[in-house]
């Protein structure tokens, strides 16, 4: 009968995998789904895609019958009423690893910026965005193994921004239990440190973007969105490589935490000179200084070693005696997944054929293709509570 991916290359590209040359391996239609659209241009969210559908009229020419999917989170039915081909196949071989971004034509303002940011990248003259005092102090407590759950909640309670997030966060589906939590005694209990410490870092995130009204709220949205869909992905990837998955949120949600400083900058500078910043400009001076910055911000904050080191690095492929491989290549294969749901700069990645996808074993995982084509509804709705 042949695996789900055999299958899959049989409909789509004719004979197998083995015997394809590889100019005939990738003939696919890109489906092109908006889903990053949705959240910064309001647009609405996309139909899930579906690689179960190709299969089904794989077997509808080859007789082989396929086992019936899951259902279909958009479809209480069950049924796929529209067939489509999976977002995730592109057209051509495509790329297999992490792709920089073209460099713009930068002129006037734009290069000016840039030689502001370059110059800064050793920390002077740079003013580090401050860890919240309440964060800061939930996460020095934290770090005792026998810290005190009425002590960590007195110090949530003196921020009610903080407290409604860690009540809303207990009575959410992943941790909510029989009962309705109303004191947040009872929400770090139920919560536990690991979970707090994530929460925290997500929320001194938020307050280091958003700090004021008046400023560029596309950008800023910009790099939120981007943040919190890399920790959702870098979650979901954990069901197959088995990383623990508040570390894996907190790896997603911060490796790009550099981009803030150059959020900052080009706020500073667009305020002082009324000049905008346009997205691939400003999306290329991340890339071209996230890291550096990242870097600088992840000591400032003093972030777990571990964590420190994928903000300075994790463009480069790992190498065999890497101790964060795994993570490495995970937050790698996340950043390809992003761009091709267009939350950053769109790269034609062939994400089975990716070093990341082999890496971690996913390259003719099933399962994996699986989570692929249902992950833009699953992703749209995870946000929409952020």
């Amino acid at each position: 009968m042949g695996s789900l991916f055999e299958r899959l290359w049989a409909k789509l590209f004719g004979g197998t995998a083995d015997e394809a040359a590889p100019e005939e391996r990738a003939s696919v239609k890109r489906i092109e789904p908006p889903v990053a659209n949705a959240f910064v241009e309001q647009a609405p969210a996309m139909e899930s895609e579906s690689a179960v559908a190709v299969l089904e009229d794989a077997a509808d020419d080859t007789g082989v019958a396929v086992e019936p999917a899951e259902p279909s989170l958009n479809d209480a039915s069950g049924a796929h009423s529209v067939a489509h081909e999976p977002w995730w196949c592109i057209d051509g071989l495509g790329e297999t690893s992490l792709v920089a971004p073209e460099r713009p034509e930068l002129q006037g303002v734009a290069r000016a910026m840039e030689n502001i940011l370059v110059n800064q990248m050793d920390g002077h003259d740079l003013g580090m965005p401050p860890l919240p005092e309440v964060a800061e102090r939930v996460m020095r407590e934290l770090r005792s193994r026998e810290y005190r759950v009425d002590k960590v909640a007195q110090t949530i309670g003196e921020d009610p921004v903080i407290s409604a997030a860690v009540l809303r966060m207990s009575n959410s589906p992943i941790y909510g239990g029989v009962s309705k939590i109303t004191t947040l005694k009872s929400a770090v209990a139920r919560i536990g440190a690991s979970a707090l410490k994530t929460l925290m870092m997500h929320q001194s995130l938020r307050a280091a973007i958003f700090r004021k009204d008046g400023e560029d709220w596309q950008l800023g949205k910009l790099v939120w969105d981007r943040a919190v869909a890399g920790a959702h992905v870098m979650r979901g990837l954990c069901r197959f490589t088995h990383m623990d998955e508040e570390e894996a949120f907190l790896i997603g949600l911060m490796h790009d935490i550099g981009n803030i400083i150059v959020l900052r900058e080009v706020q500073k500078q667009e305020a002082m000179l009324q000049y905008v910043i346009d997205v691939p400009t400003f999306d290329y001076l991340c890339y071209e200084c996230h890291q550096e910055f990242g870097e600088l911000i992840a000591e400032s904050w003093k972030l777990p070693d571990e964590l420190q080191s994928l903000i300075a690095n994790h463009h480069s492929e790992p190498h065999e005696e890497d101790p964060l491989r795994v993570q490495r290549s995970q937050l790698q294969l996340t950043d390809m997944i992003l761009s091709l749901l267009e939350f950053t700069p769109r790269h034609d990645y062939n994400l089975l054929r990716t070093t990341s996808a082999q890496e971690l074993g996913l390259a003719t995982s099933e399962s994996f293709m699986l989570y692929l084509d249902r992950l833009p509804e699953e992703l749209t709705s995870a946000m929409g509570s952020f």
